[in-house]
């Protein structure tokens, strides 16, 4: 055997074996390889024993042989070959041989067949170029193949391979383990539709890889060879052809059944967490008992997915159980039903506070059907403050269909139901309390300030009505000694009584009156007045108290409700009969107040008067003055007080002066600087002398501003523009109107037009430009209709 390498360095690939007898063929063959091969390593086999020796001692890639050797034919050696080494290639290169040769040569394992001539030298090393990379391909195929298979068995997640006829042509071990089947064979001969729990879940995965060539983490659950199932989370893509279609699937299978477990108790502790969160958050939200019941009976329904659901609920009174209006899935009539404790499934709960999942209510003797068509019952006690409420009751068309979970979780909602009830009333008594409270300061508050009548009375009577919760709210005031009620004041009266005369002697605010009794009746239509006026109105629940000053009944205090439920209590009537007394005080102290006011107000207005006289005036100065100032106030579209102000103002304006001496009042020549000082204090003391007056605190500002010049030079503030009260700036114009067109004792009366003149040239300094145009409109309106009331044309009378 001669081995040669064609160069120096020691390499083994590719290495070749050239089984040929004829010295000249092997040498050609040999070049030829060289030419094309990269240093190609070659044994050249000339008998039997190199043969053997060779297949026993060299590593080699690939085999070249004659066909007709000296010591067998090609096709032997072939055999010997693919016998020793089956993957070796091997190329038969002949010039003898036949097709026969050939088919039978392929038979035994040959890669290809060439015959002997000069051209297909050059060729034969392409060939083996051609066959030695195919031989490399297929090996490294072979090796991710192994490497492919060894992962495929060793990852720890399931593995699998699926026809597209449904059956399984692979799968893992961690598979065939997670399933519980001994071997991959016994797997495989399971149909996947029999692994399925839900076969259309199976066909619809099956359509969705189809579709969309893949599918992530589907959860179906699959069943195991005892026939227990479990929860697998499916991965997988469609292998396709070159046309596209499906040839098999392959992917993944991981049990997550301890997940799932996991999850369910979370899900359900969240569920539990969402219903107490929900009931809480309807407790926070609600404004009344059957407010809440009714949220609480939604999320109920939301929770338990029941057919028929709801709360029944103890009658206080009657201690019989009732559907809430709220119940869910009973008719009218059936709500109206009521249950003694002890009957029926919600009675016996009811007696002995014990929660009851019936799973076939067909079997329980202490069913009552109401709904032929309930199989199931899950019962629970409402307990409020550790007393009985009532039971929350859920029923369903399926046989057991409430698990000891949705019984832990109805409890649980019923716990947390009671706590929100009893809260709420806790609320609500917390709430009546604090709004009492907040009445009963408003009253005194009332009581203790201005005492204005009128008022008074109204703002008792919407206080008192919101302190009991009434509707309607009427005070009347009188004189017990004629037995007449003379004024009425009403809160909130309906509009069918408003037109409705109050016949003497009828009425609850008549008979708290003449009789001095109070009133305290469940329906106002039991007075003695025409029951269709009591319907009209839909006037229900009374409370009327009188209304004392001493020992004397001065009038009555009555609080109606519209609405049939609402019920007064003796608390109700306690607390007004006790601000019935204190308003019987400021009603005395309001009439006393305005006498004396009156009074106060009639003194002022005589000092007004004597001022017009002391100061030198005509007469008649200040009601000109009033008059004149009111008709341009209107001329200004002013508001009805402002004009009632402007027109008080006017009339008590200069009323300061009572405080200035009369050597200064009348002086005929200039005033000193310190005999101005003096005169200019006299608005600041006649806002003073009228503040103390309820109804004349609004003309003070007027009085105390009206010597003010509208360009900020005036006194005593040295107020500017529209900062200086409109009534105000009225005023200074009018007076000066009069003081330029009287006699004065320093110099006499001017003209008409010359006081025209001198207001217009001082509009924008001394006075407001808007003002003397609206003034002098008046006063050309009053002069045009003295014209045509005196022919003779003497105007002396407007002056």
């Amino acid at each position: 055997m001669k081995v040669s390498v064609t160069d120096s360095q020691e390499q083994v690939r590719p290495c070749i074996l050239i089984i040929d007898d004829d010295p000249d063929d092997r040498a050609l063959v040999i070049r030829g390889l060289n030419r094309e091969l990269d240093k190609p390593h070659i044994a050249e086999i000339t008998s039997q024993g190199e043969l053997d020796e060779a297949l026993t001692s060299l590593n080699y890639d690939i085999v070249i042989t004659d066909y007709e050797i000296r010591w067998t034919n090609g096709i032997e050696v072939v055999k010997q070959i693919k016998a020793h080494k089956p993957k070796c290639p091997v190329i038969m290169f002949t010039g003898t041989g036949t097709e026969e040769v050939a088919v039978e040569a392929m038979k035994a394992g040959l890669q290809d067949y060439l015959l002997k001539s000069p051209s297909q030298y050059e060729r034969l090393a392409v060939v083996v170029r051609r066959v030695l990379d195919k031989q490399a391909q297929q090996m490294a195929l072979e090796e991710a193949e192994k490497r492919y298979q060894s992962l495929f068995d060793s990852v720890p997640v399931g593995l699998y391979r699926l026809g597209v006829d449904g059956q399984l042509m692979a799968a893992n071990k961690a598979l065939v383990d997670m399933l519980g089947y001994p071997s991959q064979e016994a797997l495989l001969q399971v149909s996947v539709t029999e692994l399925f729990e839900d076969r259309q879940q199976m066909r619809e995965s099956r359509a969705r890889v189809n579709n969309e060539n893949v599918i992530t983490a589907y959860e179906q659950r699959i069943k195991k060879r005892d026939g227990s199932f479990i929860w697998v989370s499916l991965s997988g893509i469609a292998v396709r052809d070159k046309h596209g279609n499906p040839i098999y699937y392959e992917g993944s299978v991981e049990d997550i059944s301890t997940r799932k477990s996991a999850t369910a108790e979370r899900d359900r502790q969240l569920l539990e967490l969402g219903v107490l969160h929900a009931v809480a958050s309807a407790a926070n939200q609600a404004t009344d008992e059957d407010g809440l019941i009714a949220e609480a009976t939604h999320i109920m329904g939301k929770t338990l997915y029941s057919d028929n659901f709801g709360v029944v609920c103890l009658h206080p009174k009657t201690k019989r159980l009732q559907s809430h209006p709220s119940y869910h899935g009973l008719n009218d009539e059936l709500n109206q039903d009521t249950l003694a404790i002890g009957e029926g499934i919600v009675g016996a709960v009811a007696a002995d506070l014990t929660a009851r999942n019936t799973t076939d209510v067909r079997e329980d003797k202490d069913y009552i059907s109401y709904d032929p068509e309930t199989r199931s019952e899950l019962c629970v006690p409402l307990l409020v403050g550790g007393e009985l409420y009532g039971v929350i009751n859920a029923e369903s068309k399926q046989l057991n269909a409430f698990t000891e979970e949705d019984e832990r979780l109805l409890s649980t909602f019923a716990g947390q139901l009671g706590i929100a009830i009893n809260s709420l009333r806790l609320f609500e008594k917390t709430a009546e309390a604090l709004a009492r409270e907040q009445h009963v300061n408003e009253i005194t508050r009332i009581i203790s300030g201005p005492l204005d009548l009128q008022s008074i009375l109204q703002s008792i009577g919407a206080l008192t009505a919101g302190l009991v919760g009434a509707d309607i709210a009427a005070i009347a005031i009188g004189d017990i000694a004629e037995k007449s009620l003379t004024d009425f004041y009403y809160h909130n009266l309906p509009e069918p009584l408003s037109d409705i005369p109050q016949p003497q002697g009828h009425g609850a605010l008549w008979k708290a009156f003449l009789t001095g009794e109070s009133l305290l009746l469940e329906d106002y239509s039991k007075l003695d007045l025409p029951v269709e006026e009591a319907n009209r109105a839909s006037l229900h629940a009374t409370l009327a108290v009188p209304i004392p000053q001493g020992e004397v009944i001065i009038g009555s205090l009555a609080l109606i409700t519209t609405k049939a439920s609402k019920r007064f209590t003796l608390r109700d009537l306690a607390l007004i009969e006790s601000v019935a007394r204190q308003a019987g005080i400021v009603i005395q102290n309001a009439n006393l107040y305005q006498e004396l006011e009156l009074s106060y107000l009639q003194t002022v207005s005589a000092l007004a008067n004597a001022i017009d006289v002391r100061d030198s005036y005509t007469q008649d100065h200040s009601q000109r003055l009033a008059i004149w100032a009111e008709s341009t106030a209107e001329e200004l579209e002013c508001s009805q007080e402002e004009c009632e102000a402007v027109r008080w103002g006017a009339m008590l304006h200069d009323i300061g002066k009572i405080g200035i001496p009369d050597e200064i009042l009348n002086k005929p020549g200039p005033l000193t600087g310190v005999e101005c000082d003096i005169v200019k204090k006299h608005p600041d003391m006649g806002a003073a002398i009228i503040e103390p007056i309820s109804k004349l605190t609004h003309v003070a500002p007027l009085i105390r501003a009206h010597q003010e010049r509208f360009d900020g030079t005036g006194y005593p503030q040295g107020l500017e523009g529209e900062t200086i009260p409109i009534g105000a700036r009225i005023i200074a114009v009018v007076d000066a109107y009069i003081a330029i067109t009287d006699d004065r004792v320093y110099r006499a009366a001017r003209s008409h037009e010359e006081a025209v003149e001198e207001l217009t040239r001082n509009a924008g300094s001394q006075f407001d430009p808007e003002v003397v145009n609206a003034f002098l409109k008046v006063i050309a309106r009053e002069r045009q209709s003295k014209r045509e009331k005196t022919p003779t044309g003497d105007l002396r009378l407007t002056r």
